[in-house]
């Protein structure tokens, strides 16, 4: 330490002498001896400060101040030992005047005093209080901690005293080691040395407390050294930190990076800090190349021979400079108390970027009201602005922080309550609300503590705050404490077990130079999971091909294969990674186009396109500019690169660039503020012991919702029910209600969750047995059944096992659970787990050869500002095929046109035409997408009116029709809210957008916005009598193996009309079957044969089940047919071609389209879609013939397609119809006429829309279009229908439809006493229909004593004769009843 004295000391001289070269001017102003650009004046103090400016300290603890001296050149230097203190009350505190203890101050009673440090002609002071606090407990970090022999573990003390306060005092008592052959530790620094194998106490002592955690050292023997980054190159004049990690035998890996030796090859070029603290550390000096080395002796064996072991890389200093200097936020606000990270990004001449927070030199402009440290992190004291300035490579860039003086009004701990098994840890998080509205997360700035210390205990103080360790069986409340208030979490300590863990993903391809993150999941024995990939062990088995860092994150370095290791707690998993050579081709950014409020973000992300039809993630990779960081700032790289924060209002451009390419989009920020916090779901029930996730949107005051699900503070009312952590996942419990709140700038949303006291009582896993080609990825689905018949899926939730991973590997991770991936030929058997339930599948692995791969829809034309969803299927050479649109990648040429995700949904940007791309397995196919302009000429929101209860859902549609005459759907992009949040709740979250749920009587409007357009409906909540559920079709057949949906529809009776209305609750329901081993059937109605045999399938809706009849039938296909044949088509037509499959027995003609392999032989003439919703459908290219062929389970069929150049002449509605039913649908047919006589039907190719949705509807864009319905009585619409340029259109006017005969069926019934007979009864309507109403109509008897009818059953009571009268919208139909004795 007197060396570390003595050298700062010498800094000082020499800065003495500089500023005599200036003739000792530090006013800042160049003299005629300096200041020129080839002789600059040396850099000057221009202030000094003490950190805190204000401290409290309990009486008889110490404290080390510290100073800090601000240079005019924007560096910082810790002056603490070269300062002279003092203290002005010496009675009240003492201080160490100098030297390396300089600045450390000994409380010695109540009171108050300032302490002053002086340095040069420079002076600082701070504000010290005693209190009278007293110790309360200790804490020490980290806990339980296992290392091989040879490694150094410091650990840390922290003292909580009676008034909530925490003081770091590891160098203030006294350690001990229990087994100093294990290891031994620094009495006064906590530096603890490991020696052998065992495991020893280590102990803290002080102010007569005491606390102690195990530490465990292994015998692991180390074999390799990782340095990273590889191959850098260096902008001269800039620093970098290098890090070494260790592996080990037993798959440990370690930091050693302040315990390696590090050297340069070329010190000239790079110098490098050989070890210590800064070990590592290096300097580009001047332009050259240079080999980094470090080295490291670990222990080998309990003998303690040492085996020293080194990694290189090669370093290069280029001439690129650094250009400028970005930090983020751009502008912060927290409450005093808090404190605020920022970040600092250096962008260079190359386009390239890098975070250097670290290696930044940061100052504050006020340190009395708030303070930055050397990492960024600024600590706020008083209210106040300061200017925050980082300075890297003589560039220096500010922010601005207003500290406020808003009061905390809310401490908020999540989860508030959690089991982990003993020997874990998870973490809590305290987050606090203030007056203001605003919340910020507190917690490293908290308090945490055990209550039962031997059972749990909690760390405090430090980086990893809030992380709880669980020791041994039992329960505890772990208690935050800040800002004079505290909250508590239940950590219940299980005795479950770790009993394997998963990586995720098993195989993974990437190119060289990008990263592949990957997730570690331990499985226990009570069924339970977690993600464990921040707190494993991580190693490459060759770290030239790919290097890992500690959180899993990989790095492709150059070509090859390298196998990933992650270990946790002795249970390890291993993951293949493939680096390629592709050069990157394209880049691309989205969200293309988006506008935030005013101190909001957007997260943008980037993906790169590769020269062998690849595309990777670059987000995290890639440097981010901002055109105007004025208006929007944005992190430049790294894990927060793309993320853009709104300065103030405006427009900028942010721009990505990679591997020499860029992409650019367009941000709009708006002073618009957020007016209403929205909550979804709105209302949920489901059984004890389930997650769900919830969703929060912010409405602004120009009407867009901002997604702040993550940025809002989330609380469970009772959390013996429920609670929920801040990612919005709620776990239940036990039975009850608990309202789930979510607080988000000083605005409320609430949601209702039900807990129900169901108990599991099996697991379904779908599909149940499945025949997939090598290569290819399919979703599992686990669904959990309870004793109330209600069902959830629970995938995520669910443990997933192979029981041959080398066949079918499935992911385990929650994001992707149940993803199996076929490896190679070969059967699998794939295993579910659910709280202590199992279900399986089996999996058949083949080797077809992919002989083509196609995209659908294929030739696309959209409007401006659509999205649209591409599949890629593939086709085999054994006649199957398979949707592969996850497994593919996507490209579009032309992003500037077209951007495409991941999973094929592409969003247009610009007018103009891109080529969208899927490749699979080196195959590649591709399509058009052409980008127009029409003007959005109408919002339409339907149905335009809807009825529902109290708790019902109803889903709402946006159609856009635009002044082209094309009509789409954008129900998912249109922004919804509700009139009147009391009665109705309406969904903004993904996949619900548009979803109405009922909460009160009354009656309000679901609005639409899209696009500067708003459209409306109206919604009635109460005021229908809910009468039960149909399945459709009531009796259904399904092959053995093969799957049919069905329907469930919930039937609802108007009480003030006494109308019967279904409503289609398929998704909304709840499935199950009577016999297991005979039928499966998921979440959303797919039942699968298993068995041959018969099952009730069950769709429970709002506690009311209604049964369909199902019968598995193991019979095969003995011929298909396919139609249309020897069909001559227009070009540039699109059709649908249809397959029927006829059984060997048992099973009636079934439609195969969708499940057929569809091709075509000349697909330059006829593209046909291969499998899928869309399989089968054709579209005539260009003028010849084609054969068409549709393969299904080993049988096919072919049809010859003609396509001739015909001229479109007319189209036609089909048929006149002008009147309409009110609730009725009709088909309307779409024809179009040729010059030369021919025609074709083109219904679900024409564009079709409603010139009056409150009058009636009609669909377009899917396998309905065409089909109208009528909806006000008296209301007038114009049914139009467009196509190829060409229009035609029928008026309409909608009328009641009134029941005009109730029949019952039969007529004569006779019916045994004690027995009783079905029977139908028809209701006959004006418009035609007949309705089977028997469940539905009012029942009477001219003796009941006799005859008793209800619902479809006429019972027999007593012999002898009755007439039974069926009753609906007052017209009457008989039946005579004869019971016999």
């Amino acid at each position: 330490m007197q060396m570390t004295k003595t050298f700062y000391r010498l800094c000082v001289l020499w800065m003495t002498f500089l500023l005599a070269a200036c003739n000792g001017d530090n006013s800042g102003f160049p003299t005629s001896e300096c200041g020129g650009p080839d002789n600059p004046c040396a850099p000057y103090i221009t202030s000094i400060a003490v950190v805190p400016p204000v401290k409290a300290i309990a009486d008889g603890t110490q404290f080390q101040f510290q100073a800090i001296a601000n240079y005019s050149d924007g560096s910082v230097q810790d002056i603490s030992t070269l300062s002279q203190w003092s203290i002005v009350d010496s009675s009240i505190a003492t201080i160490v005047s100098d030297g390396t203890q300089g600045g450390v101050v000994d409380a010695k009673q109540v009171g108050t005093t300032t302490v002053n440090a002086q340095y040069q002609t420079y002076q600082a002071s701070s504000e010290l209080t005693v209190t009278s606090a007293v110790l309360d407990s200790l804490s020490i970090s980290p806990v339980n901690k296992t290392v091989p022999a040879g490694i150094a573990v410091q650990y840390q003390a922290m003292a909580v005293f009676s008034d909530a306060s925490q003081q770091d005092v590891t160098k203030f008592g006294n350690w001990q080691s229990g087994t100093a052959n294990v290891a031994t530790i620094g009495p006064q620094t906590g530096a603890a040395s490991t020696l052998s194998q065992g495991t020893t106490q280590i102990s803290f002592n002080y102010q007569g407390k005491s606390a102690q955690t195990d530490l465990n050292v292994t015998n692991a023997v180390i074999s390799s050294l990782q340095v990273t980054p590889k191959n850098l190159a260096k902008p001269v004049g800039t620093k970098g930190k290098y890090t070494a990690t260790a592996y080990y035998s037993d798959g440990h890996s370690e930091d050693v990076t302040q315990l390696a030796t590090w050297s340069s090859s070329n010190a000239r070029a790079v110098s490098i800090v050989a070890n210590g603290t800064d070990g590592g550390l290096a300097t580009a000096n001047e332009i050259g190349t240079t080999q980094i080395t470090a080295s490291y002796q670990g222990i080998a064996s309990f003998s303690k021979m040492s085996n020293t072991i080194s990694d290189s890389t090669a370093a290069t200093v280029t001439q690129i400079t650094v250009t400028d200097l970005v930090v983020t936020p751009a502008k912060a606000s927290v409450a005093a108390g808090n404190v605020q990270q920022y970040q600092a990004f250096a962008l260079f001449s190359d386009g390239t970027s890098r975070e250097v927070t670290e290696l930044a030199s940061w100052q504050s402009s006020n340190n009395s009201v708030a303070s930055i440290n050397q990492k960024g992190l600024a600590d706020s004291y008083r209210s106040g602005d300061v200017v925050v300035t980082a300075t890297y490579a003589s560039q220096q860039a500010d922010a601005s922080l207003n500290v406020t003086q808003a009061q905390l009004t809310e401490l908020v701990v999540s989860p508030n309550k959690v089991t982990i098994p003993a020997g874990h840890q998870t973490r809590l998080q305290a987050l606090a609300v203030y007056s203001d509205g605003s919340s910020n997360d507190v917690t490293l700035q908290s308090v945490w503590t055990s209550a039962e210390q031997n059972l749990v205990q909690v760390e405090t103080g430090n980086i990893s705050a809030g992380t709880v360790h669980g020791l041994v069986q039992g329960q505890a409340d772990v208690t935050a404490k800040f800002g004079g208030m505290e909250q508590s979490s239940v950590i219940t300590v299980s005795s479950a077990t770790l009993t394997s863990v998963s990586i995720s993903p098993a195989n993974a391809t990437i190119p060289t130079g990008t990263t592949q993150s990957y997730v570690l999941t331990a499985q226990y024995s009570d069924g339970s999971k977690q993600d464990v990939s921040t707190l494993s062990s991580w190693q490459s088995n060759n770290t030239d091909i790919a290097t890992i860092n500690a959180i899993g994150v990989a790095r492709g370095e150059q070509q090859g294969t390298s196998q990933i290791g992650g270990c946790y707690l002795g249970q390890c998993a291993t993951a293949n990674l493939v680096i390629t050579q592709a050069v990157v081709t394209g880049l691309q950014v989205t969200p293309a186009t988006a506008t935030i409020a005013d101190g909001q973000s957007q997260y943008y992300q980037a993906t790169a396109f590769y020269s062998d039809g690849t595309s990777k993630g670059v987000t995290q990779l890639a440097t981010w500019t901002s055109s105007d960081t004025g208006i929007a700032a944005v992190s430049s790289t790294g894990t927060t690169g793309g993320q853009a924060t709104g300065v103030d209002p405006g427009s900028v451009t942010i721009v990505a660039r990679y591997a020499g390419l860029q992409s650019q989009a367009t941000l709009n920020v708006t002073v618009a503020t957020a007016v209403k916090l929205i909550v979804s779901p709105a209302i949920t029930k489901v059984p004890a012991g389930l997650s769900l996730p919830y969703h929060a949107d912010a409405l602004y005051t120009d009407g867009t919702l901002q997604e702040v699900t993550l940025l809002s503070v989330w609380q469970s009312s009772d959390g013996d029910v429920a609670s929920i952590d801040a990612s919005a996942n709620a776990r239940t419990f036990v039975a009850g209600q608990t309202t789930i709140t979510a607080q988000y700038l000083g605005l409320d949303g609430e949601a209702s969750l039900t807990v129900t006291a169901a108990v599991l009582d099996h697991l379904e896993v779908t599909p149940n047995a499945v025949t997939v080609p090598k290569g290819t990825n399919g979703q599992f689905e686990a669904t959990a059944i309870y004793s109330d018949g209600s069902s959830v899926d629970v995938t995520s939730s669910s443990n997933w096992s192979s029981s041959d991973s080398s066949v079918v590997n499935v992911d385990n991770s929650s994001a992707h659970a149940g993803v199996g991936t076929a490896l190679t030929v070969g059967s699998a058997v794939v295993t579910a787990n659910y709280s202590g339930m199992s279900d399986t599948s089996s999996v058949t692995v083949v080797a077809p050869t992919l002989l083509e791969l196609t995209i659908s829809p294929q030739n696309k034309t959209v409007p401006l500002g659509l999205e649209v969803q591409y599949e890629a299927h593939a086709r085999y050479s054994d006649g199957t095929s398979k949707t592969v649109t996850l497994e593919s990648n996507w490209q579009s040429s032309l992003t500037t046109v077209a951007t495409i995700n991941s999973d094929g949904l592409a969003a247009s940007v610009y007018t103009g035409g891109t080529q969208i791309s899927a490749t699979f397995e080196s195959i590649t196919a591709s399509t058009s997408l052409t980008v127009t302009e029409p003007m959005l000429t109408e919002l339409q929101v339907t149905p335009a009116t809807s009825i529902i209860n109290i708790q019902d859902l109803q889903q709402y549609k946006a159609t856009a029709v635009f002044s082209d005459k094309t009509v789409t759907d954008v129900t998912t992009g249109a922004t919804w809210t509700i009139a009147d949040d009391v009665i109705a709740h309406v969904d903004n979250a993904r996949f619900r957008e548009g979803l109405v749920t009922g909460l009160s009587s009354g009656q309000t409007s679901v609005v639409a916005s899209y696009y500067g357009k708003t459209a409306n409906a109206e919604v009635v909540v109460g005021s229908l009598a809910y009468l039960g559920v149909d399945v459709e079709p009531a009796d259904s057949m399904v092959k053995v193996g093969d799957t049919k949906q069905l329907t469930a529809y919930a039937v609802y009776k108007d009480v003030n009309t006494n109308k019967i209305s279904f409503k289609d609750v398929t998704t909304l329901s709840d499935w199950r079957v009577q016999h297991r081993d005979t039928l499966a059937v998921n979440t959303t109605g797919l039942i699968e044969g298993k068995s041959a045999g018969s099952s009730e399938v069950y769709a429970i809706y709002q506690n009311i089940e209604g049964a369909g009849q199902v019968s598995v039938v193991d019979t095969y296909v003995s011929q298909l047919v396919v139609t249309p044949d020897n069909e001559t088509v227009p070009e540039g037509t699109v059709g649908r071609y249809k397959a029927v499959a006829k059984y060997h027995q048992g099973l009636p003609d079934e439609d195969v389209t969708s499940k057929a392999t569809w091709s075509s032989n000349n697909p330059t003439v006829v593209q046909v879609v291969t499998t899928g919703e869309s399989g089968g459908s054709g579209e005539a290219l260009s003028a010849g013939t084609a054969q068409i062929k549709a393969e299904f389970d080993g049988v096919e069929d072919e049809v010859t397609t003609t396509v001739s150049p015909l001229v479109l002449a007319q189209v036609a509605i089909e048929p006149r119809q002008d009147i309409l039913y009110s609730g009725t649908p009709f088909q309307y047919h779409a024809i179009a006429y040729y010059q030369g006589g021919a025609s074709k039907g083109v219904t679900l190719d024409a564009e079709w829309s409603s010139s009056d949705t409150t009058a009636a509807t009609i669909e377009t864009g899917n396998t309905k279009a065409g089909l109208a319905q009528g909806v006000y009585e008296g209301g007038r619409a114009t049914i139009t229908m467009s196509y190829q340029g060409m229009t035609d259109f029928v008026e309409t006017q909608t009328y009641p439809a009134t029941t005009t005969k109730v029949e019952i069926v039969p007529q004569n019934i006779t019916v045994a006493a004690g027995d009783f007979v079905e029977v139908t009864v028809n209701v006959t309507f004006s418009d035609g229909r007949v309705e089977n109403y028997a469940k539905y109509v009012s029942w009477s008897s001219s003796d009941m004593n006799i005859a008793y009818p209800s619902k479809q059953y006429v019972s027999g009571i007593s012999a002898g004769t009755a007439t039974i009268t069926a009753s609906f919208e007052n017209v009457t139909g008989d039946a005579s009843v004869t019971v016999t004795p």
